[in-house]
């Protein structure tokens, strides 16, 4: 059951949402279809919450590493695979 205030909005789904959506009241796992669609709406959400917090980890990431080419302090790619190969024995 709904707590919040709620607006009236008309949307049009495909054929399997509203029999899905129709489905989950029907099985008592929600009271009306507005319910599901708010489940669902929140899931949205979190997704979005959870995809930001990434974007926001990732861009941390490239700022440390933008600092760290900045200060030099960075090597070659093909030198550090040239070395671990070295280290692990296999020729190239």
């Amino acid at each position: 059951m709904s707590t919040t205030p709620s607006t009236s909005l008309t949307v049009f789904v495909p054929a399997h949402v509203d029999a899905f959506i129709k489905d989950r009241v029907a099985a008592g796992q929600f009271e009306t279809a507005g319910d599901v669609v708010g489940a669902a709406i929140a899931l949205l959400e979190e997704r979005e919450r959870m995809r930001e917090s990434v974007l926001d980890e990732i861009r941390r990431d490239i700022e440390i590493g933008v600092a760290q080419v900045e200060a030099g302090q960075v090597r070659d790619g093909e030198a550090v695979f040239a070395d671990l190969l070295k280290r692990h024995g296999v020729e190239p």
